[in-house]
């Protein structure tokens, strides 16, 4: 009784170790958007009818930005609490995962353009399979947003879709700098975020691969990495 005290002690421990740094890194993460908001929005309310518009609306498009940012991390936590609490039940349904890729495809054809990024669909075969559609939607929206954000301008996402006996393998490829070998065994960790050549100063919350990892576990699956010799 004394030993398994001591390892619920040491679990305990441990998880609340966890906790405090998941609550450190995300209060840091949103220090930022909140100081943006707090700032800009003062100016407004002290000088705003004394700047011109088009000023006012840069600051405006900043606070707005900034808000994004904000609820895209709140999101984020809710999903990964509810996940590692147990409390996220899966809404089972037969579906085509083939229509479902497409949609979310036409979805961030836009964010692509932007780059004159240009996606290659190779998706064999339509059958039908029981999955949770939104939580797999958000799976694909983190792959797919992923691979924008890390591709060069005229750059390629190509997607492909190949049915097994008793699974369907999807693979997103892009042409990215990649991921250093010495990163890889954090790549699915909460919050953490490496050093790569992001356009635009783009950036994310460090959270969307550690729920999508979640996600498609829950769906007895299994999401991997490989690196290729082309990075990406």
């Amino acid at each position: 009784l004394k030993n398994q005290l001591e390892e619920k002690n040491l679990s305990l421990n441990e998880l609340i170790k966890v906790k405090n740094e998941l609550l450190g890194m995300a209060s840091h993460d949103l220090r930022n958007p909140i100081t943006s908001i707090q700032g800009y929005s003062e100016f407004l309310l002290k000088k705003g009818s004394s700047i011109n518009e088009d000023t006012r609306d840069d600051f405006l498009n900043i606070i707005n930005s900034a808000s994004d940012n904000i609820l895209e991390l709140l999101n984020d936590l809710l999903s990964l609490s509810a996940i590692e609490s147990g409390q996220l039940i899966l809404n089972l349904q037969q579906g085509n995962l083939r229509s479902l890729i497409e949609e979310r495809i036409r979805l961030y054809t836009h964010l692509a353009l932007e780059k004159n990024i240009k996606f290659k669909i190779k998706c064999h075969g339509t059958r039908i399979v029981s999955f949770d559609p939104p939580r797999i939607g958000q799976v694909l929206d983190n792959l797919l947003t992923n691979a924008i954000k890390f591709s060069p301008v005229d750059g390629i996402i190509e997607i492909i879709m190949e049915s097994g006996n008793k699974h369907i393998k999807v693979t997103i490829s892009d042409e990215g700098s990649g991921i250093r070998s010495e990163d890889l065994d954090d790549l699915f960790k909460p919050f953490k975020k490496f050093d790569t050549n992001l356009t635009e100063n783009e950036k994310g919350t460090g959270l969307g691969l550690a729920i999508a990892k979640k996600m498609i576990e829950l769906h007895n699956g299994s999401l991997t990495l490989t690196p290729s010799k082309k990075q990406g």
